[in-house]
């Protein structure tokens, strides 16, 4: 029997059950005397009646207990879910700043670093990009786009002391506002 004709069967069980035990009683009663039967039957059919309600009652209450569980057990896993969340963007967040000054510690404060917002490259990767740089000291670095990671990277090799930086960019507002040689404006060149 499937799940539903159980349920079905169980829901009906009570008043069926309720019904035979009304008229089992009013029966007996009649036997005794028609009054008997006359004030039997309808305090057996209230009292049959208050007792499947208290049934159905109870019956509520346990679902509404156990759906009150499931929704505890919901919001404490959510509210778990939350703090991991929130502690993980605050460990990115303070990995973002440190890598932010990090940057600026090794560009030695040479030009200030851009807002590393949207599409520009985030601070630990200017950290890289910076340390990279330092680290390896090339003579040629060869990029495509323009943003934080032109100014970081031109300021390394400026630290450093030699290299040359090429930066490709197909954007022109982008390209306007890329350094120039020794980070003067391209208008001012001598």
């Amino acid at each position: 029997m499937s799940a539903r004709w159980r349920s079905v069967v169980a829901n009906l069980a009570m008043p069926i059950a309720a019904g035979l035990l009304v008229g089992a009683v009013v029966l007996l009663a009649r036997f005794v005397s028609s009054d008997a039967a006359l004030v039997v039957g309808p305090a057996a059919a209230t009292t049959v009646v208050l007792v499947i309600i208290g049934r159905l009652v109870h019956r509520q209450m346990a679902q509404g207990r156990r759906r009150e569980a499931r929704l505890r057990r919901s919001l404490r896993a959510s509210s778990a879910r939350s703090e991991r969340v929130g502690r993980r963007q605050h460990r990115h967040l303070f990995d973002q700043l440190a890598a932010r000054d990090e940057t600026r510690d090794i560009m030695a404060g040479a030009v200030p670093l851009p807002v590393t917002q949207g599409f520009v490259a985030t601070p630990d990767i200017l950290r890289e990009l910076a340390s990279t740089v330092m680290q390896a000291r090339p003579q040629v670095v060869a990029e495509t786009g323009t943003g934080a990671s032109t100014i970081a990277i031109a300021a390394s090799l400026r630290r450093s002391g030699s290299g040359h930086l090429w930066s490709l960019e197909h954007l022109p507002e982008y390209a306007a506002t890329a350094p120039g040689p020794g980070t003067r404006p391209r208008g001012d060149r001598p």
